[in-house]
């Protein structure tokens, strides 16, 4: 299973099933959540992922970016460097808004850049940065969950929302995946993930 299917998967079933139990109360556990099943489904699978929890992302050039995703998912390639698989945004609300439109501009900001650096701490206290590729194979997603007025919860509000986005970078929405979680006044609660382009 790939790691878009995967991360969906856990979307639906995991996250939501988290969201019920009443565990999920804020952005942060949101984002614990999501890279506690993440890591489960690695090592009970055969996928090596490398998980990045609020990395400062950086351009190789050194040129600071101030960008801090949530979680940023890479994979070794077969020589050996870092392929970004997946960017992931999280924000959870149970105000009725979620402050979503500019989540769009920093995937735009983050896909003009065919490499990154991560700083990265290593076991033997050295600081090193990590260069990681993003290309084709680079997904994004954005995680929002809240209460069923919320615009960002209906992917029809978002496109329009977006719509500069959606005309001038077809091929970033093409690769960004909406997971939405949706909790009605009634007490029902849809997850659900759809594509944003």
């Amino acid at each position: 299973m790939s790691l878009s299917e995967t991360l969906q998967r856990i979307w639906r079933e995991e996250v939501r099933k988290d969201y019920l139990s009443g565990i999920i109360s804020s952005e942060r556990e949101l984002q614990a959540c999501l890279y506690f099943h993440l890591r489960h489904a690695m090592t009970a699978g055969t996928a090596r992922w490398r998980i990045f929890v609020e990395p400062t992302v950086n351009s190789v050039a050194g040129a600071k970016l101030h960008r801090r995703p949530d979680l940023v998912v890479a994979q070794r390639d077969a020589s050996g460097s870092l392929d970004v698989l997946a960017i992931i945004e999280l924000k959870l609300d149970r105000g009725g808004y979620i402050k979503f439109e500019s989540e769009f501009e920093r995937i735009e900001a983050l896909k003009s850049h065919s490499a990154i650096s991560i700083k990265n701490q290593r076991p033997d206290r050295e600081r090193e940065h990590d260069i990681l590729h993003l290309g084709e194979h680079t997904k994004f997603f954005l995680g929002f969950v809240g209460s069923d007025d919320a615009a960002a919860l209906w992917p029809e509000e978002v496109r329009q929302r977006n719509a500069n986005f959606l005309l001038h970078s077809a091929d970033v929405a093409q690769n960004t995946t909406l997971l939405l979680g949706r909790a009605a006044s009634d007490g029902r609660v849809k997850f659900f993930c759809e594509t944003v382009g």
